[in-house]
């Protein structure tokens, strides 16, 4: 196989299960950069597992100028062999859906050039290799879906348990500084950390030691309680996004001092009763979703003090009124409201934004207010109504018309021609109108999607 492929630089087995070893030529492809291997079948997340796949990757070692690995769906393979650290070329890891490894080699930290690491779906793995924290130049870490995992990269001395060995106690004693000989600095270059279904209590301790991460995403962490005080010395943050994380309950103080963050995503967190008061101090702010968080019930008083704003979200909230100020949302151009049943009214300021192009409405009892105050709105171009807002056809179509005063009045209906319509789109969900649309298909393709 080798001999006779001297030029080989990518190789891709998929579902093939005709070998339970790799053959003996294997490690005479002397120029194959890139390997991916996917060995079985999945129904439903469930691997179907037959006869013929590989238990055992001795001879991948010899490969040296491999730069990028994805082993994943591979039901017999119970340890991945200590060569493989001897790959002084790879860059990129990934290993999937491999339920029998229980440990990754600790020798891990001797590949010096690994830049990507995707850990996923390893329900046997019970902890990562501690050489882990070592590598210089990964800039990016997804650990996704391991339920088995008692720690991530610290040990149990840090405080860094999952599964329940942590406590607020144990994290504050640890956010201070470096503890137990560890170095200063975790993973140097880490840029983008993704954690998803895991059992993680708290996010990870030495968070401070992460100096470079600016893309955090927790996501269906079902025991995540809270972040730690420490995040504030993120000073690389640029997005953090929570998502559907149940029990998630409390946003520190000090998140307003992350003056590089610039979008900041809360989606599905139904215990998070508040947001920081700090929210407002966060002046590069450019995008705010808050999303499926049905136990606020307000807005913190700083949050019109972001002037850097320009899209926001508010779905599904409990809060019943929007700030007074809301006008000194200078940048604001697009604004979400839906689901907002508690919502009453809607401040004069409202009317005020000065730059606001966009506004989407759903479910939402003060419609009537924000209807009346679009005649003060010149700079709205698109209102998106959903089939459950009552307002009437003729209230709608008044909202196409050129000319402030029309837009209140529920009576006669002026003749316009198309070169006098102030707003360029409306879109209707209840069905009254109807427009032709192109649909323009950039090509492309069906694939079938893996834990993101």
């Amino acid at each position: 196989m080798g001999n006779s492929l001297p030029s080989l630089r990518k190789l891709e087995v998929h579902l093939c299960r005709a070998f339970a070893h790799l053959p003996p030529s294997f490690s005479g492809l002397s120029s194959l950069e890139s390997l991916s291997i996917l060995q079985a079948e999945t129904n439903r997340g469930e691997l179907l597992a037959g006869p013929g796949c590989l238990t055992s990757l001795e001879g991948l070692g010899c490969v040296r100028r491999l730069k990028e690995l994805s082993l994943s769906s591979m039901p017999h393979l119970s340890s991945l062999p200590a060569s493989i650290c001897g790959l002084s070329a790879l860059t990129s890891l990934e290993v999937a859906n491999c339920p029998k490894i229980k440990h990754l080699p600790e020798e891990i930290g001797r590949l010096e050039l690994l830049e990507k690491v995707r850990i996923s779906q390893m329900d046997g793995l019970k902890r990562l290799p501690r050489s882990l924290h070592e590598l210089r130049r990964v800039r990016v870490l997804e650990v996704l879906a391991c339920c088995g995992l008692t720690s991530l990269l610290w040990d149990e001395g840090l405080g860094n348990t999952l599964g329940g060995g942590s406590s607020s106690s144990s994290i504050s004693s640890n956010v201070n500084g470096p503890t137990m000989g560890v170095s200063s600095t975790l993973l140097p270059s880490l840029q983008s950390l993704k954690m998803k279904e895991l059992m993680l209590e708290s996010f990870p301790p030495p968070v401070y030691r992460l100096t470079s991460l600016t893309t955090p995403k927790l996501v269906k962490m079902n025991r995540l309680l809270s972040l730690p005080d420490s995040i504030s010395q993120l000073s690389q943050l640029q997005a953090l996004q929570i998502s559907h994380s149940g029990k998630f309950e409390a946003l520190p103080e000090t998140l307003g001092s992350l003056s590089r963050l610039t979008t900041l995503q809360l989606i599905g967190l139904e215990s998070l009763q508040e947001l920081p008061e700090s929210l407002g101090q966060l002046k590069m702010l450019r995008t705010l979703d808050i999303i499926d968080c049905p136990m606020i019930m307000r807005l913190p008083e700083s949050f019109p003090d972001l002037p850097k704003l320009q899209s926001c979200s508010l779905v599904k909230l409990g809060i019943s009124s929007i700030p007074d100020d809301f006008w000194k949302l200078s940048s604001l151009l697009e604004l979400a409201i839906k689901g907002l049943g508690n919502l009453g009214s809607v401040p004069e300021s409202f009317t005020q934004l000065p730059r606001l192009q966009l506004l989407e409405t759903s479910s939402c009892t003060a419609l009537d207010l924000i209807f009346t105050s679009l005649k003060k709105m010149p700079t709205l171009w698109e209102w998106s109504i959903s089939a459950s807002d009552m307002l009437s056809e003729r209230q709608a179509r008044a909202i196409a018309r050129r000319g402030g005063d029309s837009l209140g009045d529920e009576g006669e209906e002026e003749e316009a021609d198309d070169s006098r319509y102030e707003y360029e789109e409306i879109v209707y969900e209840n069905g009254w109108e109807e427009r032709d649309r192109e649909e323009e298909w950039g090509g492309w393709e069906e694939r079938e999607e893996d834990v993101e």
